[in-house]
């Protein structure tokens, strides 16, 4: 499953994902928020903050693995912390 598309992320999120990674290029960076949170593509962002596409496409594969990892993280603590789970209700 895909979780970051075009114009998906809020820049406060896409600043928090990328502190867990060691994407270090401003340039990436740049492009990366051009494409997921103003939303342009990933070809338009790369060309605008003058960096290869490919290098584009490496930061995203590594943002989505880390954005898969958060949203596992999120799915068992529902399940994990829901309603049904609490031990208050017994």
């Amino acid at each position: 499953m895909k979780y970051l598309f075009a114009g998906s992320q809020s820049e406060e999120r896409l600043k928090l994902i990328l502190s867990e990674t060691k994407i270090s290029s401003e340039d990436i960076k740049s492009a990366l928020y051009d494409h997921l949170v103003r939303g342009f593509d990933v070809k338009g962002a790369a060309v605008m903050n003058g960096v290869a596409q490919q290098n584009v496409d490496r930061a995203l594969n590594k943002l989505e693995s880390m954005a898969r990892m958060i949203e596992a993280v999120k799915d068992h603590d529902a399940h994990k912390f829901s309603v049904k789970w609490c031990k208050c209700h017994e």
